[in-house]
């Protein structure tokens, strides 16, 4: 039986995509289509989380693949993290506080990365 991918990792790369997204707040994040999501990933190399996006094609598959993960980690997905990864729309601070409970760091990278990625825009 395949192992899922260990909870802090996986809630480094969620981080990492609310941060490398110059649309979101800290208080509210507008939704991203799947397909933007799919390119970010696709630019950010990220293996493994790339190949699980980009293999997004339709709703019933992305269903089954969503469910598939909470079979891997049923106790480890927060709710506002997973309405976010499916594309609705969610408040950053819900998906970092739900970040935190796993990888304490999470706030602090999401600050750092944000602030360095206003910085870079600036020049």
């Amino acid at each position: 039986m395949r192992r899922g991918m260990d909870v802090e990792n996986f809630y480094a790369l969620v981080v990492l995509f609310l941060a490398c997204n110059d649309r979101d707040s800290l208080t509210k994040q507008k939704a991203r289509t799947r397909w933007e999501r799919a390119r970010r990933a696709a630019l950010l190399s990220l293996r493994g989380v790339a190949g699980f996006v980009v293999g997004f094609l339709d709703d019933d598959r992305i269903r089954r693949r969503m469910a598939l993960f909470i079979h891997w980690n049923p106790d480890k997905v927060g709710v506002a993290t997973m309405r976010w990864f499916l594309g609705e729309t969610v408040a950053v601070e819900d998906v970092l506080k739900e970040a935190e409970l796993y990888w304490p760091a999470a706030r602090r990278f999401y600050e750092i990365k944000c602030l360095s990625e206003k910085n870079a825009g600036k020049e």
